[in-house]
């Protein structure tokens, strides 16, 4: 699909290096970006631990000594 779109100077000199560098053009690289980013599979369900409580995925384990941290600022 074709569409025009205003960049700032930066973002397109950042964005065109990138898609040079990946051996593919502006607008596949600008594609790949928005679909990794916002696209469909980045929404998730709430998933829930055997108790019932939410778990929520920060992308690391967390440390028993960050969660005593969080629960004595409340």
């Amino acid at each position: 699909m074709r569409t025009t779109i205003d960049l700032t100077p930066d973002a397109h000199r950042l964005a065109k290096a990138v898609a040079q560098k990946c051996d593919m053009t502006l607008g596949q690289i600008l594609s790949k970006v928005v679909l990794e980013r916002f696209g469909p599979e980045r929404i998730v369900e709430p998933q829930f631990t055997d108790l019932g409580i939410l778990a929520i995925r920060v992308g690391r384990p967390v440390t028993a000594e960050e969660i005593k941290a969080l629960d004595d600022e409340w």
